[in-house]
């Protein structure tokens, strides 16, 4: 037919014959058409909507290299931007280009010939709209690389302070208080807790922590709850070394606010960054403080790529905006370990806001962190959970574990809700952590440790690397657990969990020594944050008592007590005693000086003057078994199952079976003591931590074997805080095996056995030391020789 081309070389020849002139008009050497092409084929491929279309596909393509670039080069957004008007100016040049083109083939196809373009004309062909199309992005390009090798290099007012050399990678900023120009009160503290818990999340800058402002005020003879301002924050980051600080202030525009933050040299006092932002209402506010911590960072010297990452405050659901700020401060207190003061302020934003389900939660976190007692804690996660309905599927998900977790104990539910959060939320820094800590309660300690650094990558924290740590020494991982740790103190070396987790490494090797000079240091260091200085007494209580220094022991015990002897605290002082009696079992055998201890402690504070679920009911039945009272024991698990809910009790079946493990044990029916110690087990994380009783039902019940396999169980099990639980148990364990090897004529194995007690007890108090010295020479007959 006419209007198709029949071979190649005709085709050729059609397209030289429509290119587009480059020099002079194109005049047909005959009066006849010189194309074959018809004209309406001509007019359909130059159609606007194909060209559109066309143009649409290329557009997408180029967006979504220069999206992928901006995020993995870590390019400013105004290059996509960019890209987005370069191509919104391209269309339009592409559909008046096509129309030219058309005129021109079409004028062609008929034979007529075509003058030269003249004026705008002769700009619109394709090879200048894609030449120009071109050299656009490509001008795009070179601005992209000059800013940010400016920015690199230090260059200018697109330079960063770091690249300058103003200041140095991870140097410490401190975040003065906000000046309130609205008349609204406290609305700048609000906007200071968010800022400070966004730039807190910089891998380039650290903020200088609470705990070092108090102790600075103290120093300066200054009130710990003064207010820092402009003035009083430069004082402290002289005196602290810190090269900045963060200023600023909120005032009124209109209806709206406008938020304003300055950088200032500590030395100088001069400005080395001054940002603002403006918000339409109070819920544009957290937004504004996000873009301006962004732009903060960004000129600090952090990659946008991580500030992208990173650039969400987290979210709650509250419709007021005084609770909102009550819980900004108290999140930041928490992630700062100052949980006493964290708890005063989540417990302030529930007041203003009787519904805030975030904020019960989040105080019932706090709760268990301080080991307060547990009905204050089943009260917040109780709130929390009923009020889950009106919340976002998030934050309803991660009541719902809290709950099923910490109330009604329910693994299942647990372990389903946090992970419908992380499909919602991936780098959900509460839901991963919380996964973490179930697993390792439940001892899949792998999945623990995936889940654990997973949050850690988050936000550095001390529960995330806390939990890490945790899972990595039950799998006998110790150099991945010190690794975890040196990067823990690299990124938060002021976080109080940071410096703990050191000491706990070599108290979980059984460095004890060691331990116990760290945990004083510790305690020393954080004085000024009761719920950490208590774990260091109790931590110092467990490392006096393996060692078998019963007076230093004693000491921390009592001091201990005199912390708790109050009635909100009356379930701990009596479980203090129940630990400083059993001292009087197992290394004095005198129970009935131990009966006395905690008898006296349950006189001054009955248990019906506390709480139902604050009472110590199965550590009491415990004990009191242990102490050859299996009645008082039976009496305390009725008493038990009469007062705490069914739901509630749960949450702590394995002490429960544990406890009538002890009572068969103390009547001396030892196969239903181990048939109750092994379900108990079996319920139990942690599956070792046990061993030690149920192999005294073992040795009892006359089957050594199965009695040597649990004793060594107890033996060579590693937790990261098992010192609590072995402190009474271990020394008793390593006599015992050595009993039973000797025994059994395993000469090698007793005396390995015998020779650990022997250095676990070399520095043991003097009315130890008799056991000491009858070990030694029990060695002395085995080996033939005096040690």
């Amino acid at each position: 037919p006419a209007d198709r081309w029949q071979t190649a070389d005709e085709l050729k020849g059609q397209l030289e014959l429509v290119a587009t002139p480059q020099t002079g008009g194109i005049t047909p050497t005959s009066t006849q058409p010189v194309s074959a092409v018809s004209a309406s084929n001509i007019a359909a491929k130059h159609h606007p909507v194909r060209i559109a279309a066309l143009f649409g596909v290329a557009a997408a393509a180029t967006l979504g290299l220069a999206y992928g670039l901006m995020i993995a080069l870590g390019l400013p957004s105004w290059v996509f931007l960019g890209a987005v008007i370069l191509l919104a100016i391209g269309l339009p040049i592409m559909l008046v280009t096509s129309q030219h083109e058309k005129q021109r083939a079409v004028g062609m196809t008929t034979g007529l010939q075509t003058s030269t373009p003249v004026g705008l004309k002769k700009h619109f062909t394709w090879r200048k709209a894609i030449g120009g199309g071109g050299a656009a992005f490509a001008g795009l390009a070179v601005v992209a690389g000059g800013f940010m090798g400016m920015r690199t290099l230090g260059i200018g007012p697109v330079g960063t302070l770091v690249a300058a050399g103003v200041l140095d990678q991870r140097d410490h900023l401190l975040v003065a208080e906000f000046e309130d120009r609205t008349g609204g009160g406290d609305l700048a503290t609000s906007v200071t807790q968010a800022l400070s818990i966004d730039l807190a999340q910089s891998p380039v800058i650290r903020l200088i922590d609470s705990r070092a402002v108090t102790q600075a005020l103290r120093r300066m003879n200054r009130d710990p709850e003064s207010t820092i301002d402009e003035t009083l924050a430069r004082e402290i980051a002289e005196r602290e070394g810190v090269k900045a600080v963060v200023v600023g202030d909120i005032g009124s525009l209109g209806s709206g606010y406008v938020v304003a933050a300055r950088l200032i040299s500590t030395a100088t006092g001069g400005e080395l960054v001054q940002l603002r932002e403006t918000a339409a209402d109070d819920t544009q506010l957290i937004d504004a403080v996000d873009r301006l911590s962004a732009k903060l960072r960004e000129r600090i010297g952090e990659s946008l790529k991580t500030i992208r990452k990173n650039d969400r405050l987290e979210r709650v659901t509250t419709a007021s905006l005084p609770a909102l700020r009550k819980y900004s401060q108290g999140v930041r207190a928490f992630d700062a370990g100052d949980y006493d003061r964290a708890i005063q302020l989540l417990e302030e934003a529930t007041e203003i806001d009787t519904t805030f389900a975030m904020a019960y939660r989040k105080l019932a976190a706090a709760l268990n962190n301080t080991n307060a007692p547990q009905s204050r804690e089943v009260a917040a996660a109780a709130a929390a959970y009923r009020h889950r309905e009106r919340l976002p599927d998030l934050e309803r998900y991660l009541a719902t574990a809290y709950y099923y977790s910490n109330v009604e104990f329910d693994p299942a539910e647990v372990r389903s809700s946090y992970l419908n959060a992380i499909d919602i939320d991936p780098e959900n820094l509460t839901a991963l952590n919380n996964l973490a800590l179930g697993l390792n309660r439940l001892g899949e300690w792998a999945e623990a440790e995936t889940y654990a650094l997973r949050a850690a990558d988050v936000s550095p924290v001390g529960p995330p690397f806390e939990n890490a740590v945790g899972a990595q020494v039950a799998l006998g991982a110790f150099d991945r657990a010190d690794s975890t740790v040196a990067m823990f103190n690299r990124l938060a070396p002021d976080n109080p969990t940071a410096v703990l987790l050191v000491v706990a490494l070599d108290a979980a090797r059984r460095d004890f020594a060691k331990a116990e000079q760290g945990f004083m240091e510790f305690r020393e260091q954080f004085s000024s944050l009761p719920a950490y200085r208590a774990i260091a007494t109790a931590s110092l209580f467990a490392m006096y008592q393996v060692q078998g220094k019963l007076s230093n022991m004693l000491q921390e015990a009592r001091a201990y007590q005199r912390d708790v002897d109050n009635p909100a605290r009356a379930g701990e002082y009596v479980r203090q005693a129940v630990y400083t009696a059993y001292v009087d079992v197992y290394h004095r055998n005198d129970p009935e000086t131990a009966r006395a201890r905690v008898d006296a402690a349950l006189e001054r504070y009955p248990l019906d003057t506390m709480e139902p679920v604050d009472r110590p009911y199965t550590l009491l039945a415990d004990f009191y078994a242990t102490a050859d009272d299996p009645e008082r024991a039976k009496g305390l698990l009725r008493e038990y199952e009469r007062e705490i809910d069914p739901a509630l009790r749960r949450r702590n079946l394995d002490d429960l079976e544990w406890a009538r493990g002890l009572i068969a044990l103390a009547e001396r029916r030892y196969p239903e003591a181990i048939t109750q110690f092994q379900m108990s087990l079996a319920t139990d994380h942690c599956r070792d931590c046990g061993a030690f009783a149920l192999a005294l039902a073992y040795e009892e019940a006359g089957q050594i074997d199965s009695a040597i396999v649990e004793y060594e169980r107890t033996a060579n099990r590693q937790f990261l805080y098992n010192y609590f639980e072995e402190s009474t148990s271990l020394p008793l364990t390593y006599r015992r095996l050595g009993t039973l090897y000797e025994q059994k004529g395993n000469v090698a194995e007793a005396v390995k056995y015998y020779d650990a007690f022997v250095d676990l007890w070399k520095d043991a108090d003097p009315e130890l030391q008799p056991q000491v010295a009858e070990i030694r020479n029990r060695i002395a007959g085995l080996v033939g020789e005096t040690r």
